[in-house]
């Protein structure tokens, strides 16, 4: 096992990722919450095994490869990267609210009401963004230690920064699978096994996946690899979407909102690649 984690480092971090979160939605996916397979219900809200499965997934699998294939000075390493807090405090303004400010700029195609309607409850930014982007740093600390603590640095120096990125969204997204079938999990809340819609869903998914892998790595790769700011910048990354829904514009919700949001995305990946030549570093 050892030998084959270093020989296939990538590949052992990627599978152990899947098999440690995966085991944790079976209970989950069998009940009634789930697919409905067996007859008993889960009184655990499906956010606590999200939580649970992500510290046993990517976590778990990063420590376990950096271990086996850089022995103590590979855990050193990839604990350095999660504990890189000292950064200009402009990467921190502008991972906690680049997210917000561009759904907000693309949102002008369907006219000024998202921007009116926003300055008009400024205050939701303070009591309903920023609270709920902290608290989904519970989820996304745990997720980044592994996707951009371990597997990116790995797929960069083999691959090349955009590949690495073209790999590592769709997998992520992939990985999101189990949390299809279980409502209130912030999956895709699939109903029943309907494969098309499933394909549709893991296909736009890794999409934008990809698109937000490419911005993220370029402010990775610019701040000497502090994970903690892909942690807050994917955490924003899932609100800013939740605060226009919660503002609830006519023209600027549902479809128009979620098309937006992907476009913007990118949009800004194409930018970051043309701007930084595909290296997505600072010159």
């Amino acid at each position: 096992m050892k030998e084959w984690v270093k020989a296939r480092p990538i590949v052992a971090f990627f599978v152990l990722s899947y098999i440690g979160t995966w085991i944790i939605w079976v209970p989950v996916l069998l009940s009634k919450q789930g697919l409905g397979l067996a007859s008993f219900d889960i009184p655990i809200p499906p956010p606590l095994f999200l939580i649970v499965s992500t510290i046993t997934g990517p976590t778990l699998a990063a420590f376990l490869v950096e271990r086996v294939v850089g022995g103590r000075d590979g855990v050193r390493a990839l604990r350095h990267r999660v504990l890189h807090f000292r950064v200009n405090l402009g990467w921190y303004l502008l991972v906690i609210f680049g997210p917000l400010v561009i759904l907000l700029v693309a949102s002008l195609w369907t006219g000024v009401s998202p921007v009116t309607t926003l300055a008009q409850h400024w205050e939701l930014i303070f009591t309903s963004f920023l609270p709920a982007t902290a608290l989904g740093l519970i989820v996304t600390i745990f997720e980044e230690i592994g996707w951009m603590g371990a597997a990116l640095p790995r797929l960069q120096a083999a691959r090349g920064p955009l590949i690495a990125c073209i790999i590592l969204g769709p997998l992520w997204a992939a990985w999101h699978l189990p949390s299809f079938f279980v409502a209130g999990s912030g999956g895709a809340s699939t109903t029943g096994i309907n494969l098309p819609l499933i394909g549709l869903q893991l296909l736009v998914l890794s999409l934008l996946a990809i698109a937000f892998r490419v911005v993220a790595t370029w402010i990775f790769n610019a701040t000497a690899m502090a994970v903690p700011l892909i942690m807050l910048l994917h955490s924003a990354f899932d609100q800013a979407p939740a605060l226009f829904g919660e503002l609830k514009i006519r023209e600027f919700s549902g479809n128009a909102l979620d098309f937006t949001n992907y476009a913007a995305w990118a949009v800004c990946a194409v930018i970051v690649a043309i701007l930084t030549r595909g290296r997505l570093k600072v010159a």
